[in-house]
């Protein structure tokens, strides 16, 4: 036996150093006899396919969401704010931990004896005005109701015993100034305007006339640059804050209800009968205002404003049910009221067949 094959054999290895591995260790080597086709697809992980899976995963989750909100522990796992808990595993409950409130307990800010700040502490809130009795159906509220010096919104009969008149300067000034434009040849507006008593003044001039009327009876209202509609405007508004209207709630009823006779007649018998109901004042203002209107109607060719039309625009500015509730419910029947009442004034009023 040769002794080389008793020897062993030195591998030298670059990573190992130097290795000794006895031959009969050693694989033998391997032929192949002909090319082999390696599948190299075979050892690739599956695609997900998301059809199939995806609702159980999706299921899982939703279930694991569904516990971990509806769980009985919840409060358990709240932590103070900002703070972070490592290494707990899922499901595990933490021991709850009670911190004192700083929030205000529900009620506590409508609590009379608690003090506010600045603008919302308590003793800074102002009472509230009492709300007359009997101002219903867009009566006005506060010191107007109760103080004659204040024109809009006091009372007509109130307004006229401190003027020591039996109506208002504000209604003789702007129904004066209204034909006495028609009437000038330097004029073009007045009865005769197209929409007169339908349109609506700006906001400023119609403040402007208010306000002087308020310092003033007289307010003179005859500037030519003062728009007409402005001065109508500020009329209807004084009708419509009268605490009670001009045709009072008791005499409302008879006169719609003397819209349903037939017989010309026999209506106006029933108007008269219900107008003499009013108070004095009430009648007189009601009686000035009716004719001037009259006169009105008798310019539609130019102004467009019939007596309907011109019923339509003060029906309800004049008159108003006592109940809110019947508002809608009346309007026609007060249009036809008050139409009527234009057409036939001088029999209503002065008895004239």
């Amino acid at each position: 036996m040769d002794s080389r094959e008793l020897r062993p054999s030195i591998t030298e290895s670059n990573y190992t150093g130097t290795t000794v591995i006895n031959e009969h260790e050693v694989e033998p080597a391997t032929i192949l006899t002909a090319p082999q086709v390696v599948n190299i697809r075979k050892g690739q992980p599956k695609k997900f396919n998301w059809k199939k899976g995806g609702q159980n995963v999706a299921k899982g989750v939703t279930k694991g969401l569904k516990g971990a909100f509806t769980s009985n522990d919840t409060n358990k796992y709240q932590q103070r704010e900002g703070s972070i808990t490592e290494g707990i595993p899922y499901g595990a409950v933490l021991q709850s931990q009670e911190y004192p409130s700083t929030s205000l307990q529900r009620g506590a800010i409508n609590d009379p004896t608690r003090q506010g700040f600045g603008f919302f502490n308590n003793n800074n809130q102002r009472p509230r005005p009492a709300q007359p009795r009997g101002l219903t159906n867009g009566a006005s509220l506060g010191v107007a109701a109760e103080n004659a010096s204040v024109l809009y919104g006091s009372e007509l009969e109130q307004r006229a015993e401190y003027e020591k008149v039996s109506i208002p300067g504000i209604v003789m000034r702007c129904v004066q100034e209204v034909e006495r434009r028609a009437l000038a040849t330097n004029c073009s507006e007045g009865m005769d305007a197209e929409g007169i008593y339908r349109k609506s003044g700006g906001n400023s001039q119609i403040q402007h006339v208010k306000e002087g009327f308020e310092q003033s009876n007289d307010f003179d209202i005859s500037d030519s640059d003062l728009d007409i509609n402005a001065v109508t405007s500020a009329l209807k508004q004084y009708f419509r804050k009268l605490p009670t209207p001009l045709i009072t709630y008791p005499v409302y009823d008879k006169l719609l209800d003397s819209t349903t006779v037939i017989d010309e007649q026999h209506r106006i018998v029933l108007m008269r009968s219900a107008i003499n109901e009013l108070p004095a004042r009430h009648r007189d203002c009601l009686e000035f205002l009716v004719f001037h209107l009259a006169r009105v109607a008798q310019q539609e060719k130019d102004n467009l404003m019939t007596s309907l039309n011109v019923a339509v625009v003060f029906a309800p500015t004049i008159m108003r049910p006592e109940s809110i509730a019947r508002e809608m419910s009346d309007t026609q029947a007060k249009n036809q009221a008050v139409q009527f009442l234009i057409e036939n004034c001088h029999s209503v009023f002065l008895g004239e067949e």
